[in-house]
């Protein structure tokens, strides 16, 4: 057992072993305490000292409220003040609960505040670490929260590897996996599955993009998409020109393998493009005011009432304030299909959501298996192509062609039929072995009704048709021409030139009505009608009313002609009187021979109530035969008569005159019964 006086002793022992380390320590504190004070006091006072003191080198002790500036020379560079410093250790300081306000470089410019549960600051490096609900204030208006940030002091750049999350009240929200800041440049760096949103619901989805603050402008990268309100684009790369202030983006441009799709508001029709590049222009609020793609662009629009595809080297969308297709253009090779064998080629293509398309320039538009070729088109898409060019203008089928200065054409959209066409100025046509021309042509039923009217012309291998008016009807096979009509035909090896009032054409003949005139070598018909085979190499006609004939010196009248190339006869019928120089002879039939070699009469024979006249003299009887080689006529009949004028008269059944000279000449007379001669018997001398 221990005595008092050894347990005193044992006690002051211990005691003065654990003043040994204490005191050190107290005394430590107590220096520490007014210094820390006095640095804490001349922190808020800059001005009263050229510098604040540095911390301790190596002072590993928890305190509060900290608090700590960085300057150069009379300007802060950054503040620090932290609710609890948990040490100091190599060169750093562990804080907790801190805001850091890091002051811009030039005056003006905005504060940057971080905010985070705790922070490193090394005073090596000056950078500062912050983990643990990091909020960045990067200006007035835009603020990001993420798990850990690095202000680079260096650099004057913040960064973070962590996910986040920024706020641009009233403007945009967003996140990415990463994000750098630098207060040098002002340029905002994303990287790493970047979704931005604006107030106005546009969206940005990136691998990575970069904002420019005091630029005003954005880019992007990486499997770019852009969303509007009414549409979305994709591409691999993007840039936006921002508005100031709101940084809301006035244009948008996307580069590489673009592809679009937007939605109109007002018909439910879907848009989809694809070029090398395209450039959006948005509106106030967000909304698309216009597309513009290029390099081999395509937009394609699919609605209820069909397809259309349009392509160029550049298409431009415009849009309508409520977002709207405004309408459509495309320039440089520009084409339209709408539809499979449907399609509009020209330098550059207007469309708009109502149907309706204009081109400039050359242009081309295919509608099944026709072909308009021109500028300056018109056309309205639905049920029925209206298809509209005041410029010249070509219309190419299969098997016709046919131009004009001005164009109006309907198709059927279903089955691609030419309802209707209009063409006027110097129309000219093709089809087959047809051609013709006039100053305005109308077409329908498929192009089988063809009105031509103005100086109208139509031609083939047998017939030329000219007339005020021509139509031709390829269903009925017939062909008609009205006011002013002329025809010339070679088909017979001879030119036959008809004139006339109208003219009807068939498979099988052609008639002519209304004070027809034909004209064939030396020879001419002129009657009220005229008819003749559509198609022979032997010339054939027959013509009644008012029937007028010229052969050579020989003329003839009747109610009707039949003429036969072939055999060369001119057949008369009806009140016929034929004229051969003075000699005339009528009847109620004529036949007329003519020579082959010479084309003039080599025999009349006459029928009915015949009449023979040369100069005084006159032969009558049932039936008279004229011989131009010989001269002569042969009357014949129970009654045949000749009076040669002067007082001389013979009457038997069978007469021969001589018509050669001067006066007519009884060469014989003679029959079953005896021929009766009677002379006049002048005055005695």
């Amino acid at each position: 057992m221990l005595s008092p006086m050894r347990l005193e002793r044992l006690f002051t022992h211990r005691l003065v072993r654990i003043l040994r380390f204490v005191l050190p320590v107290l005394v430590m504190v107590l220096i520490a305490i007014p210094a820390w004070n006095y640095w804490a006091r001349i922190r808020h006072s800059p001005q009263q000292g050229p510098r604040p003191p540095q911390l301790p080198p190596e002072l590993a002790l928890k305190t509060d409220d900290f608090n700590f500036e960085k300057t150069e020379g009379n300007r802060t560079l950054f503040r620090i003040h932290a609710r609890t410093n948990l040490g100091f250790t190599d060169k750093k300081n562990m804080l907790q609960d801190v805001d850091v306000t890091i002051f811009g470089d030039k005056e003006g410019e905005p504060a940057r505040i971080l905010k985070s549960k705790g922070c490193d600051y090394d005073q090596k490096t000056e950078n500062i670490l912050c983990k643990g609900d990091v909020e960045v204030q990067l200006d007035d208006l835009t603020t990001a929260r993420t798990d850990e940030i690095v202000y680079h002091h260096a650099e004057r750049r913040i960064a973070t590897d962590k996910p986040t999350h920024f706020v641009r009240s009233g403007s945009m929200t967003g996140q990415s996996g990463r994000l750098t800041y630098s207060m040098l440049t002002g340029l905002l760096q994303l990287a790493g599955g970047v979704n931005v949103r604006t107030a106005q619901g546009l969206e940005l989805r990136s691998g990575s993009a970069v904002f420019h603050e005091r630029e005003n402008w954005a880019a992007a990268s990486e499997d770019v998409l852009v969303k509007s309100a009414n549409g979305w684009i994709r591409g691999q790369r993007g840039r936006a020109e921002l508005t100031p202030v709101t940084h809301q983006p006035r244009t948008i441009d996307v580069e590489g393998g673009v592809v679009s799709e937007s939605t109109s508001p007002k018909d439910g029709a879907t848009w989809n493009l694809r070029a090398g590049s395209v450039r959006a222009t948005l509106s106030r609020n967000g909304i698309t005011e216009g597309v513009l793609a290029r390099t081999d662009a395509e937009l394609k629009k699919s609605a209820r009432d069909g397809n259309i595809v349009m392509t160029g080297d550049e298409v431009e969308a415009f849009m309508t304030p409520t977002g709207d297709l405004s309408h459509v253009e495309a320039r440089v090779n520009a084409e339209m299909k709408f539809g499979g064998d449907r399609y509009l080629r020209a330098n550059r293509i207007w469309s708009s959501p109502d149907g309706s398309v204009s081109t400039e320039d050359e242009s081309v538009l295919q509608v099944g298996d026709k072909r308009v070729s021109g500028k300056a088109f018109r056309i309205r898409n639905g049920d029925v192509i209206a298809f509209s060019t005041s410029s010249r203008a070509t219309l190419k089928t299969t098997d016709s062609e046919t131009s004009a200065d001005k164009t109006d054409a309907r198709f059927d959209s279903r089955t691609n039929q030419l309802v209707s066409l209009t063409q006027a100025g110097r129309f000219t046509f093709r089809k087959g072995e047809q051609s013709g021309r006039a100053n305005t042509a109308y077409s329908e039923d498929g192009g089988t009704k063809v009105r031509l009217e103005g100086a109208a012309k139509l031609a083939d291998n047998r017939m030329q048709v000219e007339a005020g008016t021509i139509e031709i009807d390829d269903q009925r096979k017939i062909q008609t021409a009205s006011k002013n009509v002329q025809t010339i035909s070679m088909e017979s090896g001879e030119r036959v030139l008809v004139k006339a009032d109208s003219v009807t054409r068939t498979e099988e003949k052609i008639i002519y009505d209304g004070k027809v005139r034909l004209y064939r070598g030396a020879a001419s018909i002129e009657a009220d009608r005229l008819e003749a085979p559509a198609a022979g190499e032997v010339f054939r006609a027959t013509a009644s009313g008012h029937v007028f004939s010229t052969l050579n010196n020989t003329r003839a009248w009747a109610d009707m002609l039949e003429y036969d190339d072939q055999t060369r006869v001119a057949h008369y019928i009806g009140k016929v009187k034929a004229q051969k120089q003075d000699l005339s002879i009528t009847s109620g039939d004529m036949v007329v021979k003519t020579t082959e070699k010479e084309n003039s009469v080599s025999e009349i024979t006459a029928k009915g109530d015949v009449v023979v006249i040369r100069g005084e003299g006159r032969g009558t009887g049932d039936q008279a035969v004229y011989d131009a080689g010989t001269q002569q006529v042969v009357l014949t009949g129970s009654a045949a008569e000749v009076n040669t004028g002067d007082g001389n008269s013979t009457r038997a059944p069978r007469i021969t005159v001589n018509v050669s000279g001067a006066r007519m000449a009884v060469v014989e007379g003679a029959g079953t019964q005896r021929a009766v001669t009677r002379h006049r018997v002048g005055p005695p001398q």
